[in-house]
């Protein structure tokens, strides 16, 4: 039985890293960058902390070294097989080539797809493997968690496009491609509102008594909003809150208008009384005088520095006095 031996052949070429394309030695073990014009240590022409700087501070240069570095490794690889007398190359295209041999036409008798075989075993390309495309698995993980962060920080959709973003996930996961924000905002972010909706549907099912509580307020831009909220409990006796829906309501605040039977908030109703207090004349004449002395403390850095001072002498705690607001009382 005939066997064939794998001979694995390097040409010549020189060894020089194309990590000197990006940075000059200015020393004997220090190259400065190219880019940002940074020291950077490489002795003994190790150039781990070269790569390790590109691949930190400019992410689009590492990209291109591996690039160049994966190109030029393959453009020098020759792998050969040796067969009895009979020499096979694999080129870089991946086609056999029969070389000249010194024997007969009896010694060609090994079948050329037994080689294929073994060449197709033995072949490993090594181009871009440490950029290559994430699989689908991993890259679905990446877009959700993506999605995840949109959703609860309330992030605009525009975020996976600006170019702090981009550096960010070309830093953490450079194999990963962020999609763009229409795909965000048209399929991702849309199926994730329909599946948390129906996880709520099938968990209010679960619930025999449910509370509701209206929440309504003015906007700084004086759009009025609703939000209503469910409270319950499952039949494993845990409480369960749901909000059910925030939207604009174009009518005014009242009971009489939201037509439902209720029960008035407690601190909102305190908060009216004292807004009522406050309203009377003898408070509202103290309340403008203690105004009027707290403005010249704010807007007079000598005045607040001496009141400071006083504070310090007396050993009082340095405080500013604070502004008049009807919700702060």
């Amino acid at each position: 039985m005939r066997f064939v031996t794998f001979v694995q052949c390097y040409d010549r070429v020189d060894k020089q890293s194309p990590i000197w394309n990006f940075f000059n030695k200015i020393g004997k073990s220090t190259s400065k960058c190219n880019k940002c014009h940074r020291d950077c240590e490489a002795k003994g022409g190790n150039t781990s902390n070269l790569s390790s700087h590109l691949k930190i501070r400019h992410p689009k240069l590492y990209m291109e070294f591996v690039q160049q570095k994966a190109l030029n490794k393959k453009g020098h690889e020759e792998k050969t097989y040796v067969e009895a007398d009979e020499v096979v190359h694999i080129n870089n295209d991946f086609n056999i080539i029969y070389t000249q041999s010194h024997t007969s036409e009896e010694d060609f008798s090994t079948p050329s797809s037994m080689i294929t075989n073994i060449s197709l075993l033995l072949h490993q390309s090594k181009l871009g493997n440490e950029f290559k495309k994430c699989d689908k698995k991993t890259s679905n993980r990446y877009t959700n968690a993506i999605v995840y962060w949109i959703s609860t920080d309330m992030q605009p959709y525009n975020v996976v496009s600006k170019e702090g973003f981009k550096h960010i996930m070309a830093v953490l996961c450079p194999n990963y491609i962020v999609p763009s924000r229409q795909v965000f905002a048209d399929v991702k972010i849309p199926a994730i509102y329909a599946d948390v909706k129906m996880r709520i549907a099938n968990e209010l099912q679960t619930i025999q008594y449910v509370a509701l509580t209206f929440d309504c307020w003015t906007s700084n831009t004086l759009q009025p909003y609703i939000a209503i909220t469910a409270h319950g409990i499952n039949e494993n006796w845990e409480l369960k809150t749901f909000c059910l829906s925030c939207t604009r309501l174009d009518i005014e605040h009242t009971a009489n208008n939201l037509d439902l039977f209720h029960v008035s908030c407690f601190g909102h109703t305190l908060n009216n009384g004292v807004s009522a207090a406050l309203k009377l004349k003898p408070v509202h004449y103290i309340v403008n005088k203690v105004t009027k002395i707290r403005s010249k403390f704010h807007y007079s850095s000598n005045m607040c520095r001496l009141l400071k001072k006083a504070q310090a002498n007396r050993q009082f705690p340095i405080k500013v006095m604070p502004g008049a607001c009807e919700t702060r009382w």
